[in-house]
């Protein structure tokens, strides 16, 4: 029997990361004038695909199996020799000829808001069959008891592409894999669409995560509930995993936490809340799902 694992799908990135830590930042932007401000820059990895790795190599012992695309640029050197030198296997990650590796731009203001600037339909994705082949073949010495689908993958999906993604889904649903999506990006409906049209695209699939912003657009609640962010995270859990089996809601509780429902087969079996002044919001999310996959025994 193979060592356990997780199929992880998504994009990687080069990030570029700053801080603004002065309160008015953005009503000087609103007031339409320039803010220089002396904060410094981080360079990180990054991408759906990353940061649900980062996740689960600090939470378990499950091996990662990434299935992803870079461009044949330095930058993409880069993501593929760093993830390399942590000790990760790479040989899922494909090197795109005469394409540029996904720069993100992303910036943090004082309460938390975030502004991300990436490539959204234009980013790099997996999309060769011949990629797809060489990377079951490597799975094959593994058990993989998960498969984490980033909704940036549906992204724009279509023809080679889209045919990638669903013969993916079928080759690890084949090998007893639960496949659980993950519905970024937050315009979800905008630029995927309704939970039908993923049904649509991808067949049958076991879970999906998603933030309660992004599901009140796809699931109506009750009325009642509105004014209650966490009872709404938990019918809508409720709702989700009666329909796929496993249902995770996110959202923020105020300013200061950050939190998760998780329902098996419509019945929460856990809430979950953390404070993100402990940690941040980079990577929250997707730290929060993989305790949702080990509670729900998908890991």
């Amino acid at each position: 029997m193979g060592k356990a694992a997780c199929v992880v799908v998504g994009d990687l990135s080069v990030d570029i990361l700053s801080s603004l830590p002065e309160p008015d930042v953005l009503t000087r932007l609103a007031e339409g004038r320039d803010v220089n401000i002396d904060c410094g820059s981080e360079l990180r990895i990054g991408g759906s695909a990353w940061l649900f790795t980062e996740s689960l190599t600090a939470q378990t012992e499950v091996v990662p199996l990434v299935l992803s695309a870079v461009g044949d640029d330095l930058p993409g050197e880069f993501v593929r020799s760093h993830i390399g030198s942590t000790g990760l296997l790479t040989e899922g990650i494909h090197r795109v000829e005469g394409r540029p590796t996904t720069t993100c731009v992303m910036t943090y203001f004082p309460d938390k808001q975030r502004l991300m600037v990436y490539p959204g339909r234009s980013g790099l994705r997996m999309s060769s069959e011949d990629h797809l082949r060489s990377f079951l073949q490597l799975v094959e010495r593994y058990e993989p008891a998960c498969t984490w689908l980033s909704g940036h993958s549906l992204n724009g999906a279509e023809g080679d592409r889209l045919q990638v993604l669903r013969s993916l889904r079928g080759e690890m649903a084949a090998r007893g894999s639960k496949v659980v999506l993950d519905l970024v990006p937050h315009r979800f409906r905008d630029l995927v669409g309704e939970l039908a049209k993923v049904d649509e695209l991808l067949g049958r699939i076991d879970g999906v995560v998603g933030e309660l912003d992004t599901l009140d657009e796809l699931v109506d609640s009750p009325g009642r509930l509105r004014g209650n962010t966490a009872d709404r995270m938990k019918y809508l859990a409720e709702e989700l995993g009666g329909r796929y089996g496993l249902g995770v809601v996110q959202s923020r509780l105020g300013t200061d936490s950050y939190g998760q429902a998780v329902a098996l087969d419509g019945t929460v079996v856990d809430w979950h809340e953390e404070s993100i002044a402990e940690r941040g919001m980079r990577g929250l999310g997707d730290r929060l799902a993989v305790k949702a996959l080990t509670a729900a025994k998908y890991l």
